[in-house]
């Protein structure tokens, strides 16, 4: 499954990039406590690498802005986010690269 959300995220065709989009935000939502490891590859071989390259589409960097928007709305993610990745030792400083992305994107 998780397979097929990551190639239909990057699909050229707009409705499946926004189905696999709303079920990435729905499965963040509501089961964040259980996938901790593929939240961490949905946004950043998903979400970070869309609005990094120069090669994706207004689209894709439309509806990834406006999931970052969605789950920042949601009470305590951020701080999940940040507890979860940027203060471990062997993940990634995922929040601060999204801030930095998005403060440059701004």
């Amino acid at each position: 499954m998780i397979d097929s959300l990551l190639k239909n995220a990057v699909s050229s065709e707009k409705s499946l990039f926004t189905l696999s989009f709303s079920i990435i935000v729905a499965l963040i939502t509501n089961f964040r406590d259980n996938l901790k490891a593929e939240i961490a590859v949905f946004i950043e071989n998903i979400f970070l690498k869309l609005l990094e390259s120069n090669n994706s589409n207004f689209d894709h960097r439309l509806f990834t802005l406006h999931v970052f928007n969605k789950m920042f709305k949601i009470p305590r993610v951020i701080l999940e986010l940040y507890v979860n990745y940027d203060c471990q030792l062997k993940e990634k400083c995922m929040v601060e690269t999204i801030i930095n992305l998005l403060a440059k994107i701004t």
